[in-house]
């Protein structure tokens, strides 16, 4: 019934207005299924909305599957307060650069709800931003030419920050901001 209702938004006003309002009323809900119910965990993660850096209304994952870049195999997500600070997010400049699309998960239960869903349709995992580890595909010659270049100042930080950071690296990940940061690949964002 409610993949019923969300493909009938898709095709009027409304059913889209109808849908909005259920969406609205019951998405923790939904996304609670998702976490909760492995044996509806696909048929309900087809019908979770996010906002996007690509589009002004909500977006579904299988709207996102159909956008993604060619070989791209990963669906890209940061969690936050709201849409405009996720989006001036330093996280995500070099994915916007490049033309990935980014969702914004706004809700405090989108950071147990990614990490369930896990990979989409069993193909494209799910892959939080805002956490160390991101790599794309031309960083790494890169990397170590920075690696090496910078290595003073990421001693020199080290060294000063010790009691505040668990580690300090040189990352690609950056277009305009001078640093960034992240939490470590199992923590909370």
């Amino acid at each position: 019934m409610f993949q019923k209702m969300a493909d009938e938004a898709e095709e009027n006003e409304e059913a889209k207005a109808k849908w909005d309002q259920f969406y609205t009323n019951y998405s923790t809900n939904l996304k609670l299924g998702v976490i909760e119910d492995r044996i509806n965990k696909h048929r309900l993660s087809k019908l979770l909305r996010f906002h996007s850096s690509k589009v002004d209304s909500l977006t579904g994952l299988d709207d996102y599957v159909s956008r993604m870049k060619e070989k791209q195999e990963q669906i890209y997500y940061i969690g936050g307060q709201d849409v405009e600070t996720l989006a001036a997010s330093p996280l995500v400049e070099r994915l916007l650069k490049k033309g990935y699309e980014v969702l914004y998960l706004t809700e405090p239960i989108d950071e147990y709800l990614a990490p369930g869903i896990g990979s989409y349709d069993g193909k494209y995992p799910m892959v939080n931003v805002g956490r160390e580890g991101l790599k794309l595909d031309e960083e790494k010659e890169d990397e170590e030419r920075f690696n090496e270049e910078y290595s003073d100042l990421v001693d020199f930080l080290k060294d000063y920050h010790s009691s505040r950071l668990e580690k300090v690296v040189v990352s690609t990940r950056l277009t305009k901001s001078p640093s960034a940061i992240v939490s470590n690949s199992w923590g909370y964002t």
